[in-house]
């Protein structure tokens, strides 16, 4: 499986997405992606489950747990992190990538009627279960985590957020003011 193979299925896995609506679209994103590794052979699985995990890696920058940090309301745990970045790979190539490259992008796609939520534990999970299923067992991963993420560290008691990524941070103080 390649790149191209990998990023098509994460488009197909989002043809269900209710664009006018939030409810329900986590599940019916981590469904169709179920019903598209299974067919798949354990192996094809396993080379799906690898590259999430190189994207995974990629996405491990401090400016990224920013992102996640804000977008968590002042909170997001390694594990929350973990889920922040599957999120940001079923959201599809074009944003992952702009995300990467530059998290304030996300200041453009994270308040958009169809997201349900920042954190998907259950697309992360959705590759295991599947070889789970088909091989009895869930085979160790070749892609090792760094031991830290890459960039430059922010601190919570600071304005490094706000530096960091202003318009994340603004549409952030903005949805947090009209929910008040």
């Amino acid at each position: 499986m390649d790149a191209n193979q990998f990023w098509n299925l994460i488009d197909e896995s989002r043809r269900g997405i209710n664009l006018d609506h939030r409810e329900g679209n986590m599940d019916r994103q981590v469904a169709a992606l179920t019903t598209l590794l299974s067919p798949l052979s354990a192996d094809e699985v396993l080379e799906f489950r690898e590259l999430r995990n190189e994207l995974m890696v990629q996405a491990y920058t401090w400016e990224l747990w920013g992102a996640a940090y804000l977008l968590g309301g002042g909170a997001c745990s390694d594990d929350m992190f973990t889920y922040f970045r599957s999120w940001l790979i079923s959201m599809g190539r074009r944003v992952f990538e702009s995300a990467v490259a530059n998290p304030d992008s996300l200041a453009a796609v994270v308040f958009d009627s169809s997201i349900e939520d920042f954190f998907f534990e259950d697309f992360w999970s959705s590759p295991n279960n599947v070889l789970e299923e088909k091989t009895g067992e869930i085979p160790k991963s070749r892609v090792k985590r760094p031991p830290a993420p890459s960039g430059k560290q922010w601190r919570e008691e600071s304005d490094d957020l706000k530096e960091m990524l202003p318009k994340l941070w603004r549409q952030v103080q903005r949805k947090a003011e009209q929910s008040a």
